[in-house]
């Protein structure tokens, strides 16, 4: 009985009443806290879920990076995984052995083909993941937290590729809790809190909004004034933890 789940009884709703559109080679940011609905919004989107209501409609092929790994055997080599993940994008074994070392070389493994997946650290396993989703430019690309793996010269190029896309007609949808890289890609940004909408427009206002009034929800009590925190040197927060020391290294 200690290990029997019991039915509460009671429905949870991972998202309310959310209702927005984009059009073509636009892109939106969705930010929020962990729980807010965001990867279960981004699911529904490339109809890996159904919602129990509402429809969405969605016009074109749709690429999205949900979890890291997702498609992939980690058992099988880096090659064969190349095959694998293109097969969940809808993409052909001929179409992948015409383009396999424009995959291999964009995400710089040319040197760890034959390594088993699970060999991998996280960062190689995304950088195939993203390469493979981006060899053919889809109609709609959805990334959920894949680019904060990488390292930095590799977002950078990430970025670019994405640029690129939104200029041939991607529509582009990113989940992330960073900020540059949501007001670097997108055109406007969704604030999720407990499954509802609390914003939808500007990036900029999108992340004020919740830094204002999302992060600092559970210490209100404690805090004097959220506002003086933000105009105190733009720090916010609780300031309970900060960084003394940054530094940058080479390998």
């Amino acid at each position: 009985d200690l290990f029997k789940a019991k039915p509460s009884g009671q429905a949870y709703k991972v998202l309310e009443n959310i209702s927005f559109s984009l059009n073509r080679s636009e892109s939106l940011g969705i930010i929020g806290k962990n729980g807010a609905g965001k990867s279960t919004l981004a699911k529904i989107i490339a109809n890996t879920l159904t919602p129990s209501q509402g429809e969405i409609n969605v016009n074109g092929t749709v690429h999205a990076l949900l979890e890291l790994g997702l498609g992939t055997h980690p058992e099988f080599t880096l090659r064969e995984n190349v095959y694998l993940i293109a097969l969940s994008f809808g993409l052909s074994s001929k179409f992948v052995d015409e383009h396999y070392d424009e995959i291999i070389d964009f995400a710089e493994l040319r040197d760890h083909q034959n390594k088993i997946f699970k060999e991998l650290s996280t960062g190689m396993q995304m950088r195939l993941s993203f390469s493979v989703a981006t060899i053919k430019r889809p109609d709609f690309l959805i990334v959920d937290e894949a680019l904060s793996v990488g390292d930095l010269s590799f977002q950078f190029k990430s970025f670019e590729k994405i640029k690129e896309f939104k200029k041939l007609g991607t529509t582009l949808v990113v989940i992330s809790h960073d900020e540059t890289a949501i007001k670097t890609l997108c055109d406007k940004a969704l604030l999720l809190d407990l499954g509802k909408i609390i914003y939808f427009g500007s990036p900029a206002e999108a992340f004020e909004n919740y830094n204002k009034f999302i992060l600092p929800k559970k210490n209100i009590g404690t805090l004097n004034s959220v506002d003086d925190q933000i105009n105190n040197n733009n720090k916010v927060g609780t300031l309970a933890a900060q960084l003394d020391k940054f530094l940058m290294v080479d390998s």
